[in-house]
């Protein structure tokens, strides 16, 4: 199983890369290198992990007694198939056979800075509210 420190790692290489491609994504030109395309896949390769890694953490809170706990790793893991269903879409309107494909360059930015905060957001209540659960868990 993997530990909070792992997890809090995977956040922060996931932010990274984030930091990254949200100041290359307004320069067009850049888009269209195959560089930042890979970047990109890095990084939903990254967050898809990322989520899968937390699977397993889900199942002990699932079956807490508090039912406040349960409800936060339900909304958890409806969020995760949230991101996975906004990742898929975006790389099937903006990708093609591992490039970025892009023919709107006002829309994919506006497209993707929404992936951006998402993950941001999921990050920041990973570490405030599910990574709490855990470490409580792990401590009972």
């Amino acid at each position: 199983m993997i530990s909070l420190d792992e997890l809090h790692q995977q956040n922060h290489e996931i932010s990274s890369i984030s930091n990254v491609l949200r100041r290359l994504v307004k320069n067009r030109l850049v888009l269209d290198n195959q560089v930042v395309s890979e970047l990109f896949f890095r990084y939903f390769d990254k967050v898809k992990q990322h989520l899968a890694d937390e699977q397993p953490l889900y199942a002990n809170l699932l079956v807490n007694n508090d039912q406040s706990v349960r409800n936060i790793t339900r909304q958890f893991v409806s969020g995760d198939s949230e991101i996975k269903r906004i990742l898929n879409t975006f790389t099937q309107r903006w990708t093609k056979r591992n490039a970025l494909l892009i023919n709107n360059h006002d829309q994919f930015i506006a497209d993707a800075q929404d992936i951006f905060k998402l993950i941001d957001q999921r990050t920041q209540h990973e570490t405030e509210r599910l990574y709490p659960l855990i470490r409580n868990q792990l401590e009972t």
